[in-house]
């Protein structure tokens, strides 16, 4: 937990979306797709984010995995589900 700009900060940066890292708007669902997109790649390879994964770490993964964590990952909320439900 923190502050940032006079906003409570509750995440770990490790796992904050772009536009949650950047500050550019408040998080939304679509900030949690991109987190829990974060969380499921590292349970599936081993491997702690340091940055925005590459096509080539989703490679590795079936084929049905990377579509979905292509989606979460997607630097831009407009290119995420919409909904969790999608």
């Amino acid at each position: 937990l923190g502050e940032r700009d006079g906003q409570e900060v509750s995440s770990t940066p490790a796992y904050q979306s772009p536009e949650q890292a950047a500050a550019a708007r408040p998080p939304d669902p679509r900030s949690d797709q991109f987190s829990l997109g974060l969380v499921l790649l590292q349970m599936l390879t081993g491997q702690a984010p340091k940055s925005l994964p590459s096509v080539a770490a989703l490679s590795s993964l079936p084929v049905a995995l990377q579509g979905l964590l292509a989606r979460c990952l997607q630097p831009d909320p407009a290119a995420r589900f919409f909904d969790m439900e999608e």
